[in-house]
């Protein structure tokens, strides 16, 4: 897409009055002119009976990403901000609950909006620290190891290549979409001793307040009392820099003296700069007894060589993912019933019943095999 128009128009409640070419024209939010019309226009102000803000639209500065809207209102000299993501979000409900979430917080009010999960939402910024449960506008799920499918290839060389990495900072578990990324960090989270703390990220999460509450109730799966201090600063009326809230967080984790796996995984929907400089922030003073994991299908915008140089990175990638000709043989025998041989010139996939049809294979398509299998696995 390219780069939309800016110009800033009202939208009151269900109607936006858009100023055509040659005279005003009504838009319903919600109905397809709505989208079409969100695609073309860079801001927009939004208000109602019960709050008023100005929608702007963004994009990662990577400018790998898609555009994304946020909702902002100021007060008294303050900015307060709501993410609202992608353009197919902004229903009338994502509006107006946006417009409830930033009148709450502007005017310190007791009273949340109620919470719809199709509904990017603020955190309550008044909200007690959870210990024993999620965040109400937080998916429980989003903190649950995936279960491994029916059919999945033991990987001991990866499982132990990231064993090996506990010993430094940083994994970074980079590759295409269907590589087994997933699979991979849940079959090793499953069977590794110690804590490990898992997160999947999604759109909603680049809202800086819900990305680091996020990450801390991950942390208190394991660590129950952590990050009382930081909960607390990030729900203030008045929170202080990203940074002061971090270093409360990296105080308590430097007390911990158990090893934590942390292991964020789908880490290339976050396209907030804000929210990488934070996450840099944190792997430059990480303590030694945490460990990091990310998942992503693109590389972070992230300046690894200094990790690289000092040991304390490991990475897996598309080319450390892709199956062997054990791991295709393993797959085939698993999910057909069909062994994969090799031999001089060939190799061949027969079913194990006796009489059945041998099928030949040219190397080529066995390598073709290699490279496709990871997708099969989802």
């Amino acid at each position: 897409m390219g780069q939309p128009t800016k110009r800033n128009e009202v939208v009151s409640d269900t109607l936006l009055v858009h100023q055509g070419e040659a005279q005003a024209v009504t838009i319903p939010v919600g109905s397809p002119a709505w989208y079409a019309w969100l695609e073309q226009v860079h801001s927009f102000s939004f208000s109602n009976d019960e709050g008023t803000f100005t929608a702007h639209k963004a994009r990662s500065s990577n400018r790998r990403g898609g555009w994304y809207w946020y909702a902002y209102r100021r007060r008294q000299g303050q900015l307060f901000r709501c993410y609202l993501g992608a353009s197919s979000r902004l229903t009338l409900a994502c509006l107006r609950n946006a417009a409830r979430q930033l009148a709450c917080r502007v005017e310190g009010s007791p009273h949340q909006p109620s919470l719809s999960p199709d509904v990017p939402t603020l955190l309550p910024h008044h909200a007690e620290p959870h210990t024993d449960q999620t965040p109400p506008a937080l998916l429980a799920t989003k903190f649950r190891i995936p279960g491994l499918p029916v059919h999945s290839v033991a990987r001991s060389h990866l499982l132990s290549t990231l064993d090996e990495g506990t010993k430094s900072l940083l994994t970074l578990v980079c590759a295409s979409a269907g590589f087994g990324k997933t699979t991979l960090l849940s079959a090793w989270a499953s069977q590794t001793p110690g804590h490990v703390a898992w997160l999947t990220l999604d759109e909603q999460d680049n809202d800086p307040t819900r990305f680091w509450v996020a990450i801390m109730t991950a942390l208190r799966t394991c660590l129950p009392t952590l990050g009382e201090a930081a909960f607390s600063l990030l729900h203030s009326l008045q929170p202080p820099p990203l940074i002061t809230t971090l270093t409360f967080l990296l105080n308590d984790l430097a007390a911990v003296t158990e090893e934590t796996v942390l292991i964020l995984d789908d880490y290339h929907v976050i396209e907030e700069p804000a929210l990488h400089e934070s996450l840099l922030f944190l792997l430059d003073h990480l303590p030694a007894t945490l460990h990091l994991v990310l998942a992503t299908r693109v590389d972070p915008l992230f300046a690894f060589s200094r990790w690289r140089a000092r040991g304390q990175m490991r990475e897996i990638r598309d080319r450390d993912l892709r199956f062997s000709e054990l791991d295709a043989a393993l797959f085939l025998s698993q999910t057909m019933g069909c062994t994969l041989k090799r031999k001089t010139s060939c190799c061949s996939l027969s079913a194990p019943k006796a009489g059945s049809q041998v099928c030949n294979w040219r190397p080529s398509l066995c390598v073709g095999m290699t490279i496709l299998l990871p997708f099969s696995r989802g």
